[in-house]
């Protein structure tokens, strides 16, 4: 855990508020498995917009942080449906 940067807890917990943010909004207008498909994939896309975005404005995109949101997202939708 200690090799692991600030910056890619940061993209994780990210991507949790985001899925569960969207999924919540969600609730009560589409099914379930809408709601879950669709907070995850709103956190994966943001997690990929924003390395567009660092490598558009002259910063290193790094793929490992938009995994981090991926799977920050997964958490969040894994923890609204317990």
């Amino acid at each position: 855990m200690a090799a692991v940067s600030t910056d890619k807890y940061l993209h994780f917990i990210c991507g949790l508020v985001i899925a569960q943010v969207v999924a919540q909004l969600l609730d009560r207008r589409l099914a379930w498995w809408a709601t879950s498909a669709l907070g995850f994939l709103a956190a994966v896309v943001a997690g990929i917009a924003k390395e567009y975005y660092d490598k558009k404005h002259g910063e290193l995109p790094e793929c490992q942080d938009a995994l981090a949101t991926a799977l920050g997202g997964l958490l969040g939708i894994l923890l609204l449906s317990l």
